[in-house]
């Protein structure tokens, strides 16, 4: 009686998964799955400054992260750990309330506070750089936000705008000159209109 020995080979029915830590902690890490099933999520790795972002196709960790509940190995692949970095948002009120620092991941936007308060001053806004802070920029580097401030009148006015005053000019559009008045909020405009 003759017998014929098969041998297994696994590589037809199972799939291999490698897990690179893209500049994490530890090394490669392979897992053997059979083909067309899901397989299991290993440890996470750390990395100094950064925060694990799930696992991707691609070292640069675009596209969509791998679902290790849906998503089926039906072929050799290899995931990559994504990371991500936090910066911190420093807000200086410059002698007004404090308010709290944030931090926010790379690309992500800065959430805009409440506005600080300050007693005898109006707030102005966010500055960087002397220019007014756009919230809806995305954060790539940590940053100091610095408040500005508009000295409050003696008076007892509630309205910041009652407190300034007012440069109006005209464009006679051709005819004669029409001097610049200064006005208070709330004054009016004169002007003589001429029949020549």
């Amino acid at each position: 009686i003759g017998y014929k020995t098969e041998v297994f080979d696994q590589s037809k029915t199972h799939r291999t998964v490698t897990f690179k830590p893209n500049g994490g902690s530890g090394s490669d890490v392979k897992i053997t799955t059979p083909n067309g099933l899901t397989v299991s999520m290993p440890k996470e790795p750390t990395r100094t400054g950064y925060t694990f972002g799930g696992w991707y196709l691609n070292s640069s960790g675009t596209g969509s992260a791998w679902d290790f509940s849906t998503d089926e190995v039906n072929k050799n692949i290899t995931l990559y750990a994504k990371w991500r970095q936090q910066y911190t948002i420093t807000f200086n009120s410059m002698g007004g309330s404090s308010v709290a620092s944030q931090k926010v991941y790379d690309g992500d936007y800065v959430d805009e506070p409440n506005d600080p308060t300050r007693s005898g001053y109006y707030f102005d806004g966010w500055y960087i750089d002397g220019e007014l802070y756009d919230f809806d920029d995305r954060v790539y580097d940590d940053l100091v936000l610095e408040a500005e401030w508009t000295k409050k009148s003696t008076s007892n006015s509630s309205n910041r705008y009652e407190d300034e005053e007012y440069t109006v000019k005209f464009d006679s559009n051709g005819g004669s000159y029409v001097y610049t008045q200064y006005v208070e909020y709330g004054e009016g405009v004169t002007f003589t209109i001429s029949d020549e």
